[in-house]
């Protein structure tokens, strides 16, 4: 784990001549103030399996004169060498979406939590994004407006707030296996097309949605749960 700081000795550039592998969580991302730092950094040169990228929202409430394309900008910058890596989290990230290197044909894992702007996973939300995918954990992304067709993805889960969009976009994930629902206190219903094509649905979960009134009509039709 490395807490980026402000002084020398502990900002980003630090890691550039670093020969790292394995698994890095970078914290404090909201400290580099420059994508000239975050390039000293030498991400590419890292030959990571799992990485995790954090920034503290606190600090962007407390400095609203930060343009939000700098955001973008310093996590494009930041890729690695993306052959090897397979899990990638991402904490608290003010983007209102990913560059292309989050497609990396090696991920099989993705975690996003508390990513309030967030409305697509890629600038061009193309429909081969991450075609090898496996594992998806969305957790406060309540503006993501949908998903792209994600063929490999079969476990699925959700918390928090999320709009009907997110939601109807479901049902292109055809090999989901696993589907889970936690925590939500103002989801009142799903959209009805949610669940068509899930055929190879085994499990759906809901859990602690409070002001949940009525179940999707074709969860009667899955005959693999």
């Amino acid at each position: 784990m490395y807490f980026v700081g402000k002084k020398r000795g502990f900002r980003l550039a630090e890691l550039g001549a670093l020969k790292l592998k394995g698994c890095l969580h970078i914290k404090h991302l909201e400290r580099v103030k420059s994508v000239t730092d975050a390039k000293e950094a030498n991400m590419p040169s890292k030959k990571l399996k799992q990485l995790w990228l954090s920034w503290d929202l606190s600090w962007a409430k407390n400095h609203p004169s930060e343009l939000q394309e700098n955001f973008e900008q310093i996590l494009d910058v930041l890729q690695p060498h993306t052959q090897q890596l397979l899990t990638l989290g991402m904490i608290r990230y003010k983007g209102v979406h990913f560059p292309q290197w989050i497609s990396s044909a090696s991920l099989k894992s993705l975690s996003l939590n508390c990513l309030p702007n967030l409305i697509r996973l890629s600038r061009e939300d193309g429909e081969n994004m991450s075609r090898g995918l496996s594992i998806l954990e969305i957790t406060q992304c309540p503006k993501l407006l949908g998903l792209p067709c994600l063929p490999s993805i079969n476990d699925l889960r959700i918390e928090g707030k999320c709009n009907q969009d997110f939601l109807g976009s479901i049902h292109k994930l055809g090999s989901l296996k696993s589907l889970r629902f936690i925590y939500n206190d103002k989801l009142t219903c799903f959209p009805d097309e949610m669940l068509q094509n899930l055929t190879s649905l085994k499990m759906l979960e809901f859990c602690r949605l409070y002001k949940l009134k009525v179940l999707p009509t074709e969860i009667i039709n899955l005959n693999a749960i």
